[in-house]
């Protein structure tokens, strides 16, 4: 165990950890530069779409970084992995089954 634990230290020594504020702003810079590049460049257009779907279910922003990065595949995995979502009152488990089959067909590979 100690040696994995050396190895952890030596890959991660001189990691810097980025706060989501830094992360967006890597985002809005390579965005920037890949349209100086080819100013027709777009996003991923599939995710784009995930993000609008969980925005007009009113996810909160939490909720929609959570379920697109975990990718739950059951509304149980759902409930549990983001417990502000396990709310009668928002969404029935049969609303958060439909959400995630329409999630579902804008990650598949076509």
């Amino acid at each position: 165990m100690a040696d994995d634990n050396s190895t952890d230290s030596a890959v991660f020594k001189d990691a810097k950890i980025l706060n989501i504020s830094e992360v967006n702003l890597v985002f809005e810079k390579y965005l920037e530069h890949m349209r100086q590049r080819d100013p027709e460049y777009q996003t991923n257009a599939l995710m784009e779409k995930s993000m609008e779907l969980l925005a007009q279910h009113h996810f909160t922003e939490q909720e929609l970084g959570l379920m697109t990065n975990l990718q739950p595949m059951t509304p149980d995995e759902v409930f549990k992995l983001i417990p502000s979502l396990d709310d009668e009152s928002r969404f029935s488990g049969n609303d958060i089954q439909r959400i995630i089959a329409e999630l579902a067909q804008y990650s598949e590979v076509k």
